[in-house]
């Protein structure tokens, strides 16, 4: 925080900003520790791998947009890291899950992709 301290008084509105974020932020973490052996864990380390995790199974395509396949970043999260297994049981998760659903959410949660749009506009042609 003492490296922080000097930005604060330099000349750049944007600096002073940048500063003062950061200090609120160290603040509010540092308020979240109930006592000097409190350990709070603020890397961002477990959000980049899980989506490292998905760019990696997504479409190479990039014209594909974000598809149905945005669908597994809820099932990353609920992997328990110790055991590597997740506590959903799939095999019911699949049974209740119909074509007729993942069409509804991707119609209310995506938008169309460049690859489809064209794909209709060429089919009117």
């Amino acid at each position: 925080m003492a490296e922080l301290q000097p930005l604060l008084f330099c000349g750049s509105s944007r600096i002073q900003k940048f500063a003062t974020e950061c200090l609120q932020y160290l603040k509010d973490e540092g308020e979240k520790l109930g006592n000097v052996k409190a350990v709070w864990h603020a890397s961002s380390d477990v959000i980049e791998s899980i989506f490292d995790n998905y760019k990696n199974r997504k479409s190479p395509n990039s014209l594909n947009g974000v598809t149905r396949h945005v669908m597994i970043l809820p099932l990353l999260t609920a992997i328990n890291t110790e055991t590597g297994k997740s506590n959903i049981c799939f095999k019911n998760v699949l049974e209740s899950v119909f074509l007729r659903d993942l069409n509804q959410w991707s119609a209310d949660n995506l938008t169309e992709n460049l690859t489809v749009k064209r794909r209709k506009t060429l089919n009117v042609a």
